[in-house]
């Protein structure tokens, strides 16, 4: 058995108003991410500092709230790089039985044709 991973190559320009919005989108992401670690640091600070017992269910939900935004928003604000692909490609085509490539543009996935009967 052969994998084969194929990776985007250059940007469509005609999908040039799509990227604008997905910018946009990790954009706004990052600043949501921004104030929910901010909010996280306070409420992890509020908890060291002893301003809350350790049976408020409502703030351990608060702080687990917090969390999950926050990593909801990192998700989102992540910008796979040039570089990075590089590196994954790299290391893939140093494995046994993995072959990389690179489309010319944007990467589908095509379903096989069924076998015949």
């Amino acid at each position: 058995m052969q994998l084969l991973f194929v990776f985007d190559g250059h940007k469509l320009s005609a999908k040039s108003p799509e990227h604008g919005r997905r910018d946009l989108s990790r954009r706004r992401a990052q600043m949501e991410l921004e104030q929910h670690s901010e909010q996280l640091r306070e409420l992890e600070s509020r908890c060291a500092r002893g301003d809350y017992d350790g049976s408020d269910g409502d703030f351990q939900t608060e702080i687990a709230t917090a969390r999950r935004m926050q990593c909801d928003a990192a998700q989102r604000a992540v910008k796979v790089t040039q570089q990075m692909c590089e590196r994954v490609m790299l290391a893939l085509s140093q494995i046994d039985g993995v072959n990389v490539m690179r489309a010319p543009y944007e990467a589908r996935w095509q379903h096989p044709p069924n076998p015949p009967p």
